[in-house]
């Protein structure tokens, strides 16, 4: 591939443009953009304008800005607001014009159509909320119903992968059993849960914009919930599915605009040929886009579901766990169920290093402390018998017991409990399975049953703004052992060359070859726009760093005879960038290599690909 834009459109305009990272230009900032969004007004970018000057490069960079201010998306009905957020952008053009009258703003332009079009489909969405007759029922009528069509479907679900399994049905892992849905067509058990927990995610968060039910510290806090009724449970029915819209379309649109792309609108003969009659419209994006990052995710799925297949079948964890009735000591001396293990190793797989002999804190807790708060979760909501009412009501002061019986101290608890409340800014119920009411608290059990925390806890430390700190020199080490071990000409190197630092991190004598390997250890986008935009930003600054190092092995040779001997001098470069996580490219990409360490040491190591399950 010659041109990773194909991939990732968003980097055309720096190649178009010659944007170099080498040049250090002034810019608008994000910070102030940011601010400026959500007070709405537009003068401090203007006046920003005005000093630093406007040219394409600059249009290029405002555009941007504004595909990514998710302040400027409503997602309830508000004129004055509305009203506001278009006087900013109009300011933001009128600031363009008056100091470059020539400039093509049709870019500008189409990122503030996107603006708008994303913000419709939200409004649409609850436009057609408003119209299902539950919406006629109380709130609390309407969420009683919710959660418990949402644990009736749980307990369902449940009871269709056990009759599946004893009719021999396919299992895989990840994946699940495979199962018929209602129209006949085979789908995995995963699939059916996510759909679930999509519903529901996305019919509390729109009643929550729309009965503007967040508190000041953002979390949603519901009135006091009625046992659900049959005739509730009949009318929610169509709310689930535009849950699903809702989420999905917030997914959509987050992929165009941080993708630079269009949402596009297929009808009549664009349609699919299978398309259900009663559809007209049809919303999506270019397939091929983003390809490279989700099949980085699915690869680390299925990396996550070998190694817990594998951990359960070849050891006895599960017979060794200790459950959640008495007292617990934290991970790794003892552990609630082979889950809580299984989880735990694929987290150390996803970060690359060991979360059990790591004391970091992030947003309060060490790692280890998150997985046992969500498999604490986990284990209470598998204790509680289906009743009349299947909602899972609890209070905080439970849960505290619940967490520090098992090794957190009572500010830990208060931690976790505050973070895994659902909010504004919660992604979904896996992220965040505890939700508030007036009167109690209530634990999500969709939400809580079979998590992959290897993405949900990055997910919710990434949404307080929170990143794990990786441990490079550990994958460094790593790489250039096991490459030894094969044996394999394998050095590190350290050069200082005209007062700047040049330190390669494996260089490997290969034939008539020089294997260059930078060693990068970042976590994956885990199938999150955002995540995804800032990732690729990244991976074109490790592309940068690699390109920087090539130079200098070709201005200073020394550096490779010192290490191999003046015979390795003229030797082929061969620039890799090599990530920890499953992220690779197909080719080289501005001559350099992106490959992924799971690849590399199954080229040395086994004769054959494993296969987990298809991906569609």
């Amino acid at each position: 591939m010659d041109d990773v834009s194909e991939l990732f459109p968003f980097l055309r305009h720096r190649q178009a443009l010659g944007m170099s990272e080498d040049v250090e230009r002034e810019k608008i900032g994000q910070g102030l953009f940011k601010s400026a969004a959500v007070a709405r007004d537009g003068a401090p970018v203007v006046e920003r304008l005005a000093s630093i000057g406007v040219d394409e490069e600059r249009v290029v960079e405002l555009t941007g800005l504004i595909r990514r201010a998710g302040s400027l998306i409503l997602q309830r009905p508000d004129s004055a607001d509305q009203a506001a957020r278009d006087d900013f952008l109009a300011t933001l053009r009128q600031g363009l014009v008056a100091r470059a009258p020539d400039l093509n703003l049709q870019e500008f332009d189409g990122a503030v159509a996107s603006v708008r079009h994303a913000e419709d489909g939200h409004l649409r969405i609850l436009g057609a909320l408003d119209r299902c007759p539950i919406s006629a029922h109380p709130a609390p009528a309407r969420f009683s119903a919710a959660f418990t069509r949402a644990e009736h479907r749980l307990a369902e679900l449940a009871a269709m992968i056990d009759n599946a399994l004893a009719s021999g049905a396919s299992f895989s892992v990840p994946g699940g059993v495979t199962l018929t849905d209602e129209n006949g067509e085979p789908r995995s058990s995963d699939a059916l849960l996510t759909s679930i927990v999509q519903g529901l995610s996305g019919f509390l968060k729109m009643e929550a914009f729309k009965g503007r039910l967040f508190t000041k510290a953002g979390w949603v806090e519901l009135p006091p919930l009625p046992v659900a009724t049959e005739e509730d449970l009949g009318l929610y029915s169509p709310c689930e599915a535009l849950g699903v819209f809702w989420l999905r379309w917030e997914l959509l649109h987050q992929k165009a605009l941080f993708g630079d792309q269009a949402i596009e609108v297929l009808t009549g003969p664009a349609l699919p040929s299978n398309c259900p009659s009663q559809i007209t419209q049809i919303f999506t994006r270019p397939a091929h886009v983003n390809f490279a990052d989700w099949a980085a995710n699915e690869r680390a799925i299925d990396r996550e579901g070998i190694a817990h297949r594998d951990l359960v079948t070849t050891t006895n964890v599960q017979t060794v766990a200790k459950g959640i009735a008495g007292p617990l000591a934290a991970l790794p001396a003892e552990w609630i169920s082979g889950e809580e293990v299984a989880q735990s190793l694929s987290l150390s797989e996803a970060v690359g290093f060991d979360i059990t002999q790591d004391a970091t804190l992030y947003a309060g807790l060490r790692l280890t402390e998150w997985v046992r708060g969500y498999m604490a979760l986990n284990a209470w909501a598998g204790t509680k018998p289906m009743g009349a009412d299947p909602i899972l009501r609890t209070s905080r002061q439970d849960l505290v017991d619940l967490l520090t019986r098992l090794s957190f101290t009572v500010g830990q608890a208060d931690t976790f409990l505050d973070a895994v409340s659902f909010g504004r800014t919660s992604r979904d119920l896996w992220d965040a399975p505890v939700v508030r009411t007036k009167t109690d608290w209530l634990v999500i059990g969709t939400g809580v049953s079979s998590p992959r925390l290897a993405k949900v806890i990055p997910s919710l430390l990434a949404s307080k703004d929170v990143q794990i700190e990786r441990k490079g020199p550990a994958f460094e080490a790593r790489v250039l052992a096991f490459l030894c071990e094969h044996g394999l000409d394998a050095r590190a190197a350290t050069a200082w060359r005209d007062g700047a630092e040049y330190q390669y991190d494996v260089l490997v004598r290969w034939g008539d070859k020089l294997l260059l390997i930078e060693c990068k250890n970042k976590r994956l986008s885990g199938n999150n726009p955002v995540q995804a935009y800032h990732f690729v930003q990244g991976l074109e600054e490790d592309i940068g760093q690699v390109q920087r190092l090539v130079r200098g092995l070709e201005t200073w040779p020394e550096i490779v005879s010192d290490k191999f001997g003046v015979d390795a001098v003229g030797l082929t470069i061969v620039p890799i960038l090599l990530q920890n996580e499953t992220f690779q490219l197909p080719g080289a990409f501005e001559n350099v290599y992106v490959y992924d360490w799971s690849a590399l040491s199954r080229f040395f190591e086994a004769p054959h690909f494993r296969f987990a399950h298809d991906h569609q």
